[in-house]
């Protein structure tokens, strides 16, 4: 009992250390938008004017599921109405609902890949998901959830369930419930579980700590992945509503750490390690039982394997030379278009930026394709741009700007663009742009107000076809741009359909999962009436194009290492007439659901509410997290508040130094909906050691900042820029201090307002997951920081670091220098804003003076110490050893491990002081996860010291330096 309350007293100040770091960005949205809300018994939806239809759409959804009750997670609706925020200008793929403030985001643009949204439209998906999430966290708010929650509010019930419950189990119960409340959900779709069979058939057996911390070097499937298949197998074994009982269980804590684990093992018989081997057991049996009943169609490899690293290629193209073109997505270098030779050899032709590329046209020597642009001051406000690369002239170009064109396809000509526009007020349509201008030729309305993926242009480009996704059904159809009419080419369906292409001959050959596993089929434009299957692949093959001619089909044929471009030949084509099937006849995963698990997308969740004006300051802020704070050297209590759009933020707060001695109450004010955002605060701090006179002090600081705060991408790199200026005013009062060299009394009372001026900025070449850094990049810093009572009082700190590409893929040279000058007395103490060398104590005044010969002490503080200078260089080399991926018992698991070696040189002249410092060596670093879910970085290094007497490791010339960092908080 005591070992027990001892862990759960340690994980409740991890809990609130971890909470308080969190930090959450300001002013997402762009301040010209106007806000309308619809409050329900379930739901409070929020969302930009005209979006009536969307926001009308998830309450009924929402509010018919609340009705519903679904038993599967358990009893209790959620008990806090869900504040659900609809930014349809957001362009990032996924909703999810947080804690800390407790709301919903739904980005309603959705994915341009229909790989990644199924058969359902986004918007419903997306609101399954997000209110399933919000049941989970209310059937979880119980037992030591809620405690927490009294003691530590939102933030605390965050990081205790995510350290105490996996996130497969809250994916994977969310994707399970999004899948069969619809016809055809991402659970239903064959590539969705792609990575999982690919891997299972190449005998790659990962553990379940691999699988569920990941790894640098292997591509697994994901959480969402593997825990719906946790999910149904559980419900297999036990029944439909087994998991309720699980999360009762597991709200009540029952071995803390592995809480989750033992509910799991009492309720369903093993632990989640167990349970996790039992599901991957059954799944290897059902895929060789169906690979068992499968004949494989002949096929050549095209490309050459790379049989370590992972490698994927998409997006097959052919240009009128017959040459052959294909997206490359690398997990060691950046993305690229290449021409792959009949041989396999490559050529790079163009980078591809990571994000939002998932297809690209080439045609009479022209590539166009669409990317993600981010707007630098609302991180919900992106945009998807067109560029062009020009074969012969190698000239890169954007034709668009602030613009939502996807997936464009050149004309056969080269002059034209066919994309899908996705404008506001949720309008689709099929757009036709000028190549040369990026003027808008013609638009066409999506067929039955569907959304539209993939569109290509018709060899006599009388037609643009494009993948149809309707009524939660997917079909091809044809916009005859001439007669202004459609033609449907296949039927609809719920089967899935991607990428195609169209030949010479008008045959379109298409990816499509009529088979249960993702094949190559092909039809024709203008005589449709059969389908027939060209390829029987073992996992999946995507993105088919005819050859010049016409005798074989390239595709991509899907690997635990990624896609493979394959060639497969007329006299080899499966050539099985299709007979289309519903999606749910065809899977591995037998779904077990209860009474009131059945597709709900058939009523209609259209009918209009009472809406209101959302009132940004009164409806939003919301006090979410407070409690006890664990600090290094002390501890502390604070409370927090944010408001729904992000334009808000404060706390306040009490903190005890035990180390020095010092109290401190603090508390601040941020507002951030426009560009230029604004703080104010104040913070009053009592206690020793607040001067060089290590003497009790009383310090008032009352500040006021503006901050203008920049982040955006560009082609190839991300970039930052933050410009802020801040007034201070200090006071001090200092009690009987005497100074150290006269022995005279201190003044006790000291004023003065402080000036500070800084920038920052950053731009880094895009780093691949296997990357240690970016290849190649430059941070830099500027700050000035002033005495306004006492001019001559100031210091300047200037700093820049460089990132170089080392001998390898993965590793790398950086170089940082540093400097500082300023003016010290008695009251201004300017902090420095980067470390000196490795190795070494901070050296501040009082060290300085120490340092000065007897028969100079009678020289005055003022007239010795007017100005002094820092100069600092640190060299760095870094290169991975290692990727573990090992574990100890779900505590810690070891991801990486690498090398590194410097050098630091640091100047300091203060007349008549003046000292050099060198310190090199070498080291281990460790990136791991503490209970499989947040990333920690450990270095220990072997240091060798020029100057011992400054060593921060009691006069060690050669000390042993351990540092850690908690990673992405």
């Amino acid at each position: 009992m005591q070992k027990r309350l001892s862990i759960l007293l340690s994980l409740f100040i991890t809990s609130t250390l971890l909470s308080f770091g969190q930090k959450q960005g300001l002013g997402g949205f762009s301040p010209k938008t106007d806000w309308e809300k619809i409050n329900t018994r379930s739901i409070n939806v929020i969302y930009p004017a005209g979006y009536d239809s969307v926001a009308n759409r998830v309450v009924n959804l929402t509010n018919f599921m609340h009705d519903y009750k679904l038993q599967s997670i358990g009893s209790k609706n959620s008990n806090r109405k869900l504040q659900i925020l609809l930014a349809p200008n957001d362009l990032s793929n996924s909703s999810n609902v947080q804690l800390g403030p407790y709301m919903g985001l739904i980005p309603t643009t959705g994915p341009q890949n229909i790989l990644n949204t199924g058969g359902v439209d986004w918007v419903t998906q997306s609101s399954i998901f997000a209110y399933r999430r919000a049941l989970q966290y209310s059937n979880f708010n119980s037992g030591i959830f809620r405690i927490f929650y009294w003691l530590n509010g939102d933030n605390g019930v965050d990081i205790l369930s995510h350290t105490t419950t996996p996130a497969w189990f809250f994916l994977g119960d969310a994707a399970y419930t999004q899948t069969v409340l619809t016809n055809g959900g991402i659970g239903y779709t064959p590539s969705f579980y792609r990575q999982q069979r690919a891997r299972i058939l190449a005998g790659k057996n990962y553990s379940y700590l691999q699988i569920r911390n990941g790894s640098y070097l292997n591509v697994m499937e994901t959480p969402t992945v593997y825990g719906l298949s946790m999910i149904e197998h559980a419900r297999e074994m036990t029944g439909p509503d087994v998991w309720k009982d699980v999360v009762k269980s597991a709200a009540r804590l029952h071995g803390v750490v592995y809480s989750f684990s033992n509910s799991v093992r009492t309720n369903i018989g093993c632990g989640t390690s167990k349970l996790y081997k039992l599901t991957y057991d059954s799944l290897s049996q059902r895929i060789a039982n169906q690979q068992s009943r499968i004949t494989l169609t002949n096929k050549i490899g095209f490309t050459k394997t790379n049989k370590r690293f992972y490698e994927h290629y998409s997006s097959l193209q052919l240009d009128e030379k017959g040459q052959l073109y294909a997206l490359k997505k690398p997990i060691q270098k950046l993305n690229r278009i290449v021409q792959i030779a009949p041989n396999g050899k490559e050529k790079s032709v163009v980078l591809i930026p990571t994000d939002h590329c998932d297809f690209f046209s080439i045609k009479n020597g022209w590539i166009v394709w669409n990317e993600r642009r981010d707007n630098p001051m609302h991180k919900h406000l992106d945009y998807s741009v067109i560029f062009t690369y020009n074969l012969y002239t190698k000239q890169t170009r954007q034709l668009t700007h602030n613009s939502k064109y996807f997936s464009p396809s050149l004309s056969k000509d080269g002059f034209n663009i066919a994309t899908i526009e996705k404008m506001a007020n949720f309008n689709r349509s099929l757009t036709i742009l000028d190549r040369k201008t990026g003027d808008k030729l013609e638009s066409f309305p999506i067929y039955r107000g569907g959304e539209a993926f993939n569109p290509q242009w018709s060899n006599d480009s009388k037609y643009i076809i494009y993948i149809l996704q309707v009524d939660s059904k997917i079909q091809l159809v044809a916009q005859d741009i001439v007669k202004k009419k459609i033609i449907e080419i296949t039927p609809l369906s719920n089967q899935m359909i991607s990428n195609f292409s169209i030949s010479p001959n008008n045959t379109i050959v298409f990816s499509a999962s009529y088979s249960g596993i993702d094949n190559i089929y092909k039809t024709n434009l203008y005589h449709h009436d059969k389908i027939t299957q060209v390829t029987s692949s073992k996992v999946g093959a995507y993105d088919p194009v005819f050859d010049q001619n016409n005798n074989s089909i390239y595709y991509c044929d899907y690997t635990h290492l990624g896609a493979k471009v394959t060639a497969i030949s007329k006299e080899n084509f499966f050539n099985k007439e299709v007979n289309i099937k519903p999606l749910k006849n065809n899977l591995l995963n037998q779904f077990t659901v209860n009474k009131q698990e059945k597709d709900i997308t058939c009523f209609d969740f259209n009918q209009k509410n009472h809406k209101s004006k959302y009132r940004e300051f009164w409806d939003g802020i919301k006090i979410h997290s407070w409690g006890f704070l664990y600090l290094q050297n002390g501890y502390g209590f604070g409370i927090k508040a944010d408001d729904i759009l992000s334009n808000i933020s404060g706390e306040v707060g009490y903190s005890f130094d035990n180390k020095n001695n010092q109290g401190r109450f603090y508390g601040s004010l941020t507002y951030g909906k426009y560009p230029i955002k604004g703080r104010v605060g104040s913070s009053i701090i009592s206690g020793e050691g607040l001067s060089i006179y290590k003497d009790s002090i009383k310090h008032v600081n009352t500040y006021a900042e503006v901050f203008i705060p920049l982040k955006w991408k560009g082609r190839l790199t991300e970039n930052d820029f933050d410009l802020r200026a801040s007034i201070h005013h200090h006071n001090f009062t200092y009690e009987g201090v005497n100074d150290p060299f006269t022995n005279e009394e201190v003044l006790k009372n000291a004023d003065f307002n402080a000036l500070t001026i800084s920038s920052n900025f950053k731009k880094t070449r895009e780093k691949k997951r296997m990357n240690l850094q970016p290849k190649w990049g430059i941070e830099a810093l500027a700050q000035f920081q002033i005495n306004l009572n006492r001019r001559n009082m100031q210091q300047l700190n200037l700093q820049a670091k460089l990132y170089i590409p080392g001998f390898f893929a993965n590793d790398g040279f950086n170089a940082t220098f540093s400097y500082q000058q300023a003016h010290y007395d008695i009251f201004d103490r300017f902090d420095k804003i980067f470390n000196d060398a490795r190795g070494y104590y901070r050296i501040n005044r009082l060290d300085m003076m120490m340092m000065i010969p007897n028969n100079m002490m009678n020289i005055t503080a003022d007239n010795l110490f007017d100005k002094n200078y820092t100069y600092i260089g640190s060299y760095n080399y870094q290169i991975p050893i290692c990727y573990p991926d090992f574990g100890l018992g779900g505590i810690l698991f070891f991801q990486r491990i690498y090398a590194n070696a410097f050098f630091d040189i640091q100047q300091i002249r203060s007349k008549p002081f003046k000292e050099h410092l060198y310190s090199y060596g070498f080291g281990l670093n460790f990136d791991l996860k503490i209970f499989n879910d947040y990333p920690v970085h450990i270095g220990i290094s072997k240091g060798f010291l020029s100057n011992p007497i400054y060593s921060a490791y009691n006069g060690d010339d050669s000390p042993i330096m351990i540092s850690y960092k908690l990673l992405n908080l």
